[in-house]
């Protein structure tokens, strides 16, 4: 039962990825950073332990396919990497990887700040901030 679950949800994660790259999903809406996290955390504990162990196997199971995406610095850009060079017969220089493994560390770090904007926004961070040093 856990691989079907793990499975299903392997497919529809891609799917969604798919829709944020077609732009027939909003990647505001279907993308959550730590501070998302926090807040389903927090209801998941309000519901039970077995909520967060629940929580806990989709997290576990959504970075493990994150970490699959073909992106230079991930493990999928290794992956992707060896692949391209299996094909080619050798590998590609170093000047040509270090230029790739930039580029996906300034995608990360624009997607990262991004997320982090969306959830502050989305979960209304600094209207709650501003909450506590008013009273």
């Amino acid at each position: 039962m856990g691989a079907n679950k793990l499975i299903t949800l392997t497919i529809v994660t891609y799917k969604a990825l798919w829709a944020v790259i077609t732009g027939s999903l909003s990647v505001k809406e279907s993308m959550t950073g730590p501070i998302g996290i926090f807040v389903v955390t927090g209801q998941a504990a309000k519901m039970g332990l077995i909520y967060i162990f629940h929580l806990m196997g989709i997290l576990s199971a959504s970075l493990a396919i994150f970490n699959l995406l073909p992106l230079p610095i991930l493990d999928g850009g290794h992956i992707l990497f060896l692949a391209i060079e299996k094909v080619r017969g050798k590998p590609m220089s170093f000047k040509t990887q270090e230029i790739i493994a930039n580029i996906g560390v300034a995608f990360l770090i624009i997607l990262t700040v991004f997320i982090f904007y969306s959830d502050i926004v989305k979960f209304g961070i600094v209207g709650k901030i501003m909450g506590i040093f008013k009273r």
